[in-house]
């Protein structure tokens, strides 16, 4: 269970994620860890997206020719989350208490 705690937010996106945190919420310390840390991360994302977007924007209205240069670093992020995500997965189906090395701690 604490792998799918990771692999659904990457099929389902953050929705997922915040329905594995409440429907497995005080099961056992594990999920517990699991869920919060994946839900952590996604919120992480969520933010690192917002900034991207908002970092567009502004390149955008400053110099229109240069908002396509923050579409690598979209591109870069959601590389980075996929392969952080399904280590995560790889950690939790061995049963090992895994923790996102980049993800804010906003559940605790």
């Amino acid at each position: 269970m604490g792998m799918l705690t990771h692999l659904v937010p990457i099929l389902a996106g953050p929705l997922g994620a915040v329905i594995m945190f409440f429907s497995m919420k005080g099961k056992s310390p594990f999920l517990d860890h699991h869920t919060r840390d994946s839900l952590n991360f996604l919120l992480t994302l969520l933010l690192i997206n917002l900034a991207l977007i908002l970092l567009g924007v502004l390149l955008a209205i400053v110099a229109g020719r240069l908002a396509f240069l923050v579409l690598p670093l979209f591109l870069i992020v959601y590389i980075g989350s996929l392969v952080l995500e399904i280590m995560a997965c790889i950690a939790a189906n061995k049963g090992l208490w895994h923790r996102y090395p980049c993800a804010f701690r906003l559940l605790s």
